[in-house]
């Protein structure tokens, strides 16, 4: 049973089941917006606890920690799990939402409860043991658990000599918090050397008005895409980016979905300097299309599909190299 705290009126997004699979997805609170989808979405997430009784609770973020802890302080024999997607500082937990507030506070409280707590690199989980004060014992239960692509992604593109580099963004998209506008201002600039194309159903209003203003055939907006349409998506492109300023430590110490599902298919990737974690991974590997770029001084970046071409393959990261732990562990407690 799988409960998600996603509030979306998008038919595609409502409750489903996978018969073949076992799989029962909720998603309630529909239209709701503010304190009530937050407050729905905790009560019935605890009645399908009480209701289904599992064994093992995995639960993703602060956000969702509520009817997990709650659930485990009544059952203890409950085998507790958290995955932190994020990085959240203890600066970004003192200003933020007040329920993700109210909620780290309980799940500090409760930490010694757990049985397993897992960031998505080795940073990440660096910085929550230090922020948490975490002792020997809860040290023991921590782990890493990446965020690949499967292995179903993979391909390899084949590009034509001397064509005009196209390039790809994915994810959420701000005139703040990204480097969209120099991107969007050098792609312009390079009259026709390289093309931009943008996915995205995350941006504010301002960063909208400014995508609508555009008058550029080598920039284009092309909306959302789901995510099982992004492998053939991505086929199209030679190099995905990763616009993140680094402007909080989850920005700086974050290796994004992005980057792996980039280089699943092929593409070259081309990501901040600034973004720590990328670099540690990438470090001493030595290849020219996975690449940290001063995207403050594009001006200076000169590149063609044939460096692509000639460039050494960056190695793999799929989602079957690194699930076996965390599939082992709840098979062991269930």
């Amino acid at each position: 049973m799988v409960s998600t705290s996603k509030m979306d009126s998008d038919q595609r997004a409502k409750s489903f089941r996978s018969d073949e699979a076992n799989i029962t997805v909720y998603r309630p609170g529909g239209k709701k917006n503010g304190p009530i989808k937050y407050a729905i979405y905790n009560i019935y997430s605890f009645a399908l606890l009480l209701r289904h009784r599992p064994s093992v609770v995995l639960y993703y973020e602060t956000i969702s920690a509520l009817p997990a802890i709650f659930y485990k302080r009544i059952f203890r024999s409950t085998t507790l799990m958290a995955h932190y997607h994020e990085y959240v500082s203890p600066d970004e937990y003192k200003t933020g939402m007040k329920l993700v507030r109210w909620a780290h506070r309980l799940e500090q409280k409760n930490y010694n409860l757990f049985n397993w707590i897992s960031h998505t690199n080795a940073d990440r989980l660096r910085l929550f043991i230090e922020d948490e004060k975490v002792g020997v014992e809860l040290k023991r239960k921590t782990h890493i658990f990446p965020n690949y692509p499967p292995r179903s992604w993979h391909s390899e593109l084949k590009y034509p000599e001397n064509a005009v580099v196209r390039m790809v963004y994915v994810g959420a998209l701000s005139l703040e918090t990204t480097y969209l506008a120099e991107i969007v201002k050098w792609v312009i600039g390079s009259s026709g050397k390289f093309t931009l194309d943008l996915y995205s159903n995350n941006y504010p209003e301002s960063t909208k008005q400014f995508l609508s203003s555009l008058d550029s055939e080598f920039v284009q907006f092309k909306g959302s895409v789901e995510y099982d349409d992004l492998p053939r998506t991505l086929s199209n492109y030679h190099v995905g980016l990763v616009l993140y300023k680094g402007h909080i430590p989850n920005y700086i110490y974050n290796i994004p979905n992005k980057v792996f599902e980039y280089i699943a298919v092929g593409l070259a990737v081309w990501y901040p300097k600034q973004m720590t974690s990328c670099n540690i991974l990438f470090e001493g590997d030595n290849l020219s299309n996975v690449m940290p770029l001063d995207f403050d001084k594009l001006s200076e970046v000169e590149y063609s599909v044939k460096q692509l071409t000639s460039s050494a393959k960056v190695r793999s990261f799929y989602f079957e190299d690194v699930s076996e732990e965390v599939v082992d562990f709840i098979e062991k407690h269930s």
